[in-house]
């Protein structure tokens, strides 16, 4: 577990300061989050017009 969380160390990134960041890591986490039940197809038509509408900042949180 140790070269894992290594590994995690040396290749993270900090998170972009842009408002939309939270919309669509929030977005995200939501549709992909019972993969079970998961249609591949209507989760990436809803992820691609919630990113979108995150940067045209439509329903940006604060």
């Amino acid at each position: 577990m140790k070269d894992a969380i290594l590994d995690t160390l040396r290749t993270s990134r900090v998170r972009p300061k842009v408002p939309s960041y939270q919309t669509v890591s929030s977005n995200v986490s939501t549709f992909l989050a019972d993969p079970a039940s998961l249609d591949p197809a209507a989760a990436a038509t809803r992820l691609r017009t919630s990113i979108q509408d995150a940067l045209d900042s439509k329903g940006v949180i604060p």
